[in-house]
């Protein structure tokens, strides 16, 4: 992430941890799918612990809605077009 203020960087993950992303409405949180096929949200100013979300197979976020509700992409096998949506 990139201050427009302050144009140093922030790092919201560690190195190497993120396939898609989904921003909160108000920018104050980040939903990744990491390396290891986990779910997790961490905070968009890089501070604090991420938090994993539990879930069955491999979901990637695709967009935050309204509140907190992220619409996801379950990632299967590229044989599995189209792929589903919840």
């Amino acid at each position: 992430m990139l201050d427009l203020k302050h144009p140093r960087p922030i790092a919201l993950t560690p190195p190497g941890v993120v396939r898609n992303t989904a921003v909160s409405p108000d920018g104050t949180r980040v939903a990744v799918l990491g390396a290891d096929g986990a779910l997790r949200v961490y905070h968009a100013d890089g501070q604090g612990t991420a938090n994993a979300m539990t879930t069955q197979g491999r979901l990637a976020p695709v967009l935050w809605a309204s509140g907190d509700r992220v619409l996801v992409q379950h990632i299967g096998a590229y044989t599995q077009i189209p792929t589903s949506l919840s």
